[in-house]
C-alpha cells in the first residue's frame, strides 16, 4: 500500500489546527492526533522514544515543509513497513477477543483489484461470498464466539451495511474517533488509493472554521460508528 502525499497533508493540517487551539506541543499532537505512528509500521505502544519515531520527529518544523518531510520519510521506510499479516478473506479479516467472546471485523477495500470499486453493486456478491467463507471459518474455529463487533466510518454507507444482517447495521452509533488509528482517516482515500478531494476539501473547510478543539469530530464528513450483534444472526444471514 502506498499512501499519497495529500493523505499526510490532511493529517498535518489537523495537527497544526489542534496546536493552535490547545497550545499543546506540536510533536505530541502529531503523535497522538494523527495516524503517522501506525502508518510507519510501528506498534500500538505509541512510544515517543521509539528510534524510528525519534528520527521522524527530529525533522518536524511545524510548517509547510513538514508535508514533504513526512511523505519522504514514509517513502524511505516503505519497504520496512509490514503489509497485512493476518489471514484475509478477500477484503475482510478479523480478530478474536476470547475474554469477551467477541469477533471484531476489519475491512480494506484496497484489496479488491477488480477496478470496479469494492462496494459497488458489481462487487456485492463477491463481498458476501467472502463474508460467508469467513463466518464458515469462524463457526468451526471459534464455536464459543458470541458476538460480532465493528468500528468504522464505513458503517455510514448503505453500500457497506447491506453486506451484513440488518440487525448489525441498525445497531450503528457514533463514537469519539481514535485519531491514532488509520481507519478514521481512510475516508479521505478512494478505493484507488488516491485522495478523495471532495471529502478532504469539506474537512479542511470545517477545520478552518473550528474554534473549539473539543468539537473536532464534527470536522470529519463521516463519523466513526460502532456496531454489534449476536454471531448467530450472521450464521443465519450467510447460511452457514
Amino acid at each position: 500500500m502506498h499512501y499519497p502525499r495529500e493523505f499526510f497533508a490532511v493529517q498535518l493540517a489537523f495537527a497544526q489546527k489542534m496546536v493552535a487551539l490547545t497550545q499543546q506541543p506540536y510533536e505530541e499532537v502529531v503523535l497522538h492526533k494523527t495516524a503517522f505512528y501506525r502508518i510507519l509500521g510501528l506498534d500500538w505502544s505509541f512510544d515517543p522514544g521509539n528510534s524510528v519515531w525519534q528520527e521522524y520527529r527530529a525533522g518536524l518544523r511545524q510548517g509547510e515543509t513538514d508535508i514533504d518531510w513526512t511523505y519522504q520519510f514514509y517513502l524511505a521506510h516503505l519497504d520496512s513497513i509490514p503489509e497485512y499479516t493476518t489471514p484475509r478473506w478477500g477484503c475482510f479479516s478479523y480478530e478474536y477477543q476470547p475474554e469477551a467472546w467477541v469477533i471484531r471485523l476489519h475491512f480494506s477495500g484496497l484489496l479488491d483489484a477488480s477496478g470496479y470499486g469494492p462496494l459497488t453493486s458489481l462487487r456485492k456478491d463477491a463481498r458476501v461470498a467472502e463474508l460467508r467463507s469467513l463466518f464458515t471459518h469462524l463457526k468451526e474455529k471459534y464455536p464459543d464466539a458470541r458476538r460480532v463487533h465493528g468500528g468504522s466510518w464505513l458503517y455510514n454507507r448503505r453500500e457497506y451495511t447491506r453486506l451484513f444482517p440488518a440487525e448489525y447495521g441498525q445497531s450503528a452509533r457514533a463514537v469519539e474517533p481514535s485519531l491514532q488509528a488509520r481507519g478514521l482517516w481512510g475516508q479521505f482515500l478512494r478505493y484507488t488509493n488516491d485522495i478523495n478531494e471532495q471529502v478532504a476539501t469539506l474537512f479542511l473547510e470545517r477545520l478552518d472554521q473550528l474554534r473549539d478543539a473539543e468539537e473536532y469530530a464534527q470536522c470529519f464528513p463521516y463519523q466513526v460508528m460502532i456496531t454489534g450483534a449476536p454471531i448467530e444472526v450472521f450464521y443465519d444471514f450467510y447460511g452457514v
